[in-house]
């Protein structure tokens, strides 16, 4: 491939790269939770919690480009609010404030990651803003500095950033432990059509209980760890937001993929997107034939794991 001058594409981890230093384009991977458990609240007002990342095939492509007036930024994309409230302008924003550059900002996106869906959409869209400006002005910050800004545009952006496709996650999601990933289970992700947000979802967990206590101690690194190399159904993987967040089409879709050889069934994240887990791929792809046509749900497909981020061309 070559940019717009001629000048050939450089391959680098996760993107290809412009050597003219004009355009760069970055694909965002989805995130799906195979465990997360919602620990105490921290003296900052967050939640800390534990919980086992993994990356899939479902894509935001993200295009970075300098161009129009000094200062300012400007996206291209179908989000349903203001373009100051996106998390690609917030993490342009920031990069340029911490890295002083003063260069206009055109992006254009494709969105397929379901907004309000729990698998970190405006997450993944923020740290491949923040690595393809790393790379479009010369890497100007440590990798130290940049996750230090992925934390706090958000709690996922810092797995984004660590480059691993799966990996344990702790505090408020700024310590990541990658592990080795694994590609050979197969994943069903359903989206219900309707948003969840998280601050209502945390709500719910916290009334729930302050009147039942939770008595579930934390899992531990070494036993995530271990438990993802076993076979899938040997799984006991969990999501404590399933216990609060139970709307009627949440439900619906979970008896859905249950009936058709899912072997559990839990949001990710706060959801509303639910994922189906399966021994293997061919077992997903399997379910996906049996879900009936029509339009009781906007949509059902099949998602790989991945084993690696991906390299964008």
């Amino acid at each position: 491939m070559r940019c717009q001058t001629g000048a050939p594409l450089d391959r680098l981890p996760r993107f290809y790269y412009c050597a003219c230093h004009v355009r760069v384009h970055t694909q965002a991977p989805a995130k799906v939770n195979l465990h997360l458990q919602i620990l105490d609240v921290r003296e900052d007002g967050y939640h800390n919690l534990v919980s086992l990342f993994q990356a899939v095939s479902l894509y935001d492509d993200v295009e970075l480009a300098t161009g129009g007036q000094d200062g300012s930024v400007s996206i291209a994309g179908d989000f349903p609010f203001p373009q100051e409230s996106n998390t690609i302008h917030r993490a342009a924003t920031l990069f340029r404030d911490k890295a002083g550059v003063r260069d206009g900002l055109r992006v254009r996106v494709h969105k397929r990651i379901p907004m309000g869906g729990g698998m970190g959409g405006g997450s993944c869209d923020a740290a491949a803003t923040l690595l393809g400006l790393q790379e479009l002005f010369g890497r100007p910050l440590s990798d130290r500095r940049l996750l230090s800004l992925g934390a706090e545009l958000g709690s996922d952006v810092p797995f984004f950033l660590r480059g691993s496709a799966a990996a344990i996650v702790e505090g408020r999601g700024e310590r990541v432990t990658p592990i080795a990933p694994r590609d050979d289970f197969g994943l069903v992700c359903l989206f219900p059509g309707i948003p969840v947000h998280t601050v209502d979802a945390y709500r719910m967990l916290d009334e729930m209980r302050r009147s039942v206590p939770s008595g579930a101690q934390a899992a531990s690194r070494d036993s995530i760890g271990s438990e993802y190399m076993l076979p899938v159904e040997q799984w006991s993987f969990r999501n404590d937001f399933d216990d609060v967040v139970q709307r009627p089409e949440i439900l619906r879709g979970r008896d859905m993929l249950l009936a058709r050889g899912a072997l559990a069934c839990r949001l990710t994240g706060s959801g509303s997107t639910l994922i189906g887990l399966f021994a293997t791929p061919g077992d997903a792809d399997e379910c996906i034939r049996r879900l009936p046509a029509g339009p009781s749900f906007p949509g059902a497909i099949v998602v790989k794991p991945l084993a690696m981020m991906p390299l964008v061309g």
